[in-house]
């Protein structure tokens, strides 16, 4: 890929709700290189002619080895734009909240999780975007 590119990313990332009311985080390994040692949703790109709830299942399953409980549910959709090795990236962050079994079989894909109340969740390193993403929600839900 040519240097100075303009490239549109969409991930859906999920709320993944567990039986104590508490979601799901993850963190990217140290050694990753997108974001290395910080925490993320489950989730990742949609692939060619999936639906935005099936990337969720999928997603979620393969991250944690965990199913959907309930349909996934549209929380929210947010946008940056990201430098990286002389690309832009338009990144596009559709996040939905599903409920899903308690139990989690992490993949290769990330070193840790903790299952935490979104206030708590501030307290971790938490991907940039996803920050954003979780103040609004709490923001309003105390409306």
């Amino acid at each position: 890929m040519p240097k100075g590119a303009q490239i549109t990313l969409v991930w859906m990332g999920a709320l993944a709700e567990n039986s104590k009311k508490q979601f799901l985080f993850l963190k990217i390994p140290a050694g990753s290189p997108w974001r290395p040692g910080q925490w993320c949703l489950p989730g990742g790109k949609i692939e060619w002619g999936e639906k935005p709830e099936e990337t969720v299942a999928r997603e979620i399953f393969e991250e944690t080895g965990s199913r959907l409980l309930t349909r996934p549910k549209l929380v929210d959709v947010y946008t940056s734009l990201e430098r990286k090795r002389g690309n832009t990236y338009h990144m596009i962050l559709v996040i939905y909240k599903a409920k899903v079994k308690d139990r989690i079989r992490l993949s290769d894909e990330h070193d840790d999780f903790k299952w935490l109340a979104l206030e708590d969740s501030l307290k971790l390193k938490l991907i940039p975007d996803l920050r954003l993403a979780i103040k609004r929600r709490i923001s309003e839900s105390a409306l």
